[in-house]
């Protein structure tokens, strides 16, 4: 049984972040499979009847995925020898990534008191929000590219309307002959709402706790550029930029000047003028 955790990405072994997750779609995107997370894990102690060396059966795993045609979320059993795990390179910062993951507590008052009212997301997000997808054409004997977002699959920002326990938790959870985890599932299910645009309405479904990371905007930080904006006013901010012919000498802050602010899905993009670079 691979190491597979709750939690974690995973998705078909054609993925193109199989190979790379900087890698684009190059072909038709609309046969790229879904990025899903890991909801349930099922390990196997039975063998395989029709194995002559007491073949081990493989496990399964739970995956769930945002479907962006009927903007609700789809989970399917896959054998593990079917997929294969997704590295989430927007988690590179080690401090950033340990910060996420919060402990949980086991008590469901707490956990509503954590949670109710807080906006979430799909741990999948991420790493959905950064596909892209390139074409090509010719113009005699050069070739020019164009590359785009691709956008299928992204989960929305939910907000947590209530917090229950999994009644199906304990069922079949341990093998009753020695003890050891048999299923391994979430304690704790976010009951979340969210604008559903292929009905024009509200949806709402029960997500466990496990599969999804809080969205946090810093609204004081925002407030403080917005009036940047409007005053026309230069921030100050960390890069280091060297003099040319002068190895022990350095600039170590620059000046730049906020011209929008950007918000993809649950990260915010500041978009903003070096004012000495003119970039």
């Amino acid at each position: 049984m691979s190491n597979f955790q709750i939690g974690d990405l995973i998705s078909l072994k054609n993925h193109p972040y199989s190979l790379n997750q900087k890698t684009k779609i190059g072909a038709n995107a609309l046969m790229t499979p879904p990025i899903m997370v890991v909801t349930e894990i099922l390990k196997q102690n039975k063998f395989n009847p029709d194995s002559e060396n007491e073949e081990k059966l493989l496990g399964q795993v739970l995956g769930t995925f945002y479907n962006s045609k009927n903007c609700n979320y789809e989970k399917f059993w896959f054998n593990i020898d079917e997929i294969t795990p997704i590295t989430n390179a927007e988690k590179e910062n080690i401090e950033e990534d340990i910060a996420g993951k919060k402990t949980v507590s086991t008590e469901l008052t707490a956990v509503k008191n954590e949670y109710k009212g807080k906006q979430v997301i799909l741990n999948t997000a991420d790493a959905e929000l950064g596909k892209k997808k390139i074409s090509w054409s010719e113009e005699g004997d050069k070739e020019k590219f164009r590359t785009e977002s691709y956008m299928d699959f992204l989960p929305p920002v939910m907000t947590v309307i209530d917090v229950v326990e999994n009644s199906k938790f304990l069922k079949d959870r341990r093998d009753p002959k020695d003890g050891t985890l048999k299923k391994d599932s979430c304690k704790f299910l976010l009951k979340c709402k969210w604008f559903n645009p292929s009905k024009q309405s509200f949806s709402e479904d029960f997500i466990p706790i496990n599969i999804v990371e809080e969205v946090i905007f810093d609204q004081e930080k925002i407030d403080i550029i917005q009036l940047g904006m409007s005053g026309s006013k230069l921030f100050k901010i960390p890069k280091i930029t060297p003099f040319e012919g002068h190895t022990k000498s350095q600039i170590n802050n620059t000046l730049v000047e906020i011209i929008n602010i950007i918000l993809l899905n649950h990260k915010i993009r500041i978009v903003y003028s070096d004012y000495f670079s003119k970039k």
